[in-house]
């Protein structure tokens, strides 16, 4: 998960696996990697007929980005769970028979990195096929068994959300209540809201509104959020980045979020990016008034879903900063000086991809230059993408790098962009 933002886990936090879920049944027969819609070509899905291939073209993807998509979501579908959640520590139990794929993160965020990868899924038209989903969105079984080739992972997603629904409790958190669960929390919520979005699903409805409920009542009076649902004052960028997120996966699927949350987040968004387009990670406690250009990634997006437009002074500024930091891979060891990591380059992406012209242009050819040679083409482990050379890649493993690459590569047709020029 996001946890570069937090302080360098020690290894004895790791938890200990016990008795692992067995697999879901995608070892040396899972489906063969779907064929890749190229630019101006039809959607694999029947729900966005055409809109996948024309967004392809017209934002700057191609069959190279495509097909690192494809080869992802098959490794991460062979490394699934049985109970339908991916571990971070223990994913390399699937490699049955094979040389184990490396990489190995910390379980305490098994939560949201099955939430990313449910994202993954989702963007690539890959929705859950139970028969309770059938009936309630009225999908055609027949026209269901018709598409198979092209949504081979429909169970895969189906299983990835009820592993998120088995995970949220009463007062509608997701994940287990330790030492970063808001993080986890955020992330499922935000696959939950696009689960939503995409199936207007009763059960995915009401969970995503307990949810963003959840959400709600543990905004720190500052208008951010903490690492813990308690009052501490303390108001992290990072961690309230990703709520924002949630917020408008929840707002997109025309769910209600109270004004009066929105409008403290903006007052801390006020405080928390300057006006050269700063963005200062926490006010209190650790590493209290910590600069980098991730935050200021995160800052603009963050401003960006709550209203401010491209022409404001402080947009435009990080727009600048973030143009002139491009992916480096290098730059990753020594994340303490640089904050380059794959969470940057995804919110990076994202910011720019809603500015659109030539800024955009120019970050998706450093992009595709950084994040496809990385792909690995070795043994079990291809189509993954290997952890960060630092402390942010213990945390995450392999699984999170995997998820959070192809949700990248994902940026030209999950969304429509926010500033999309006018045509003359």
């Amino acid at each position: 998960m996001a946890r570069e933002q937090t302080e360098k886990p020690s290894r004895a936090s790791t938890l200990a696996v016990s008795a692992p879920p067995l697999p879901l049944g995608l070892g040396p027969g899972s489906p063969p990697i779907p064929s890749t819609p190229g630019p101006g070509t039809a959607s694999p899905t029947s729900g966005r007929p055409g809109r996948r291939g024309k967004a392809l073209s017209e934002y700057g993807g191609n069959g190279s980005t495509e097909g690192a998509v494809a080869r992802g979501l098959r490794w991460l579908a062979e490394h699934q769970d049985g109970d339908g959640g991916w571990s971070a520590s223990a994913f390399d139990l699937h490699c049955r028979h094979k040389m184990p794929c490396s990489g190995k993160g910390l379980s305490d965020f098994d939560t949201g990195i099955t939430a990313l990868a449910v994202l993954a899924f989702l963007a690539a038209d890959h929705l859950p096929g139970s028969q309770e989903v059938l009936l309630e969105t009225r999908q055609d079984p027949l026209a269901l068994k018709a598409d198979t080739e092209s949504q081979p992972y429909r169970r895969n997603v189906e299983k990835a959300l009820e592993y998120l629904l088995n995970r949220q409790d009463g007062s509608g958190a997701f994940g287990a209540r330790g030492e970063n669960y808001l993080y986890n929390h955020a992330v499922a919520t935000f696959a939950m809201g696009e689960a939503y979005t995409r199936c207007r699903t009763q059960k995915y409805k009401a969970s995503t509104v307990a949810a963003i409920g959840f959400s709600v009542n543990t905004q720190q009076e500052g208008g951010g959020w903490d690492y813990t649902s308690r009052s501490t004052g303390r108001n992290d960028l990072s961690i309230t980045g990703w709520q924002l997120m949630a917020l408008n996966a929840a707002i997109g699927a025309g769910l209600e979020v109270p004004d009066g949350t929105l409008a403290r987040a903006e007052r801390f968004l006020d405080r928390a990016v300057t006006p050269e387009g700063d963005g200062i990670y926490a006010n209190l406690g650790q590493e209290a008034g910590r600069r980098g250009i991730n935050m200021v990634a995160v800052g603009l997006l963050s401003r960006f879903y709550l209203g401010t437009l491209p022409t404001e002074k402080k947009a435009r500024r990080a727009a600048e900063r973030i143009l002139k930091t491009p992916p480096d891979w290098a730059a990753m060891n020594n994340w303490e000086r640089t904050f380059q990591s794959y969470y940057y380059w995804y919110i990076a992406t994202l910011c720019l991809f809603q500015l659109q012209g030539e800024s955009w242009k120019a970050w998706n050819v450093f992009l595709q230059r950084a994040v496809l040679p990385l792909q690995s083409q070795r043994g079990h482990e291809e189509g993954s993408w290997p952890p960060e050379p630092n402390w942010v890649g213990i945390s995450g493993g392999r699984v999170y790098a995997t998820a959070i690459n192809v949700l990248t590569l994902e940026t030209y047709y999950r969304h429509e962009p926010l500033f999309k020029p006018r045509r003359s």
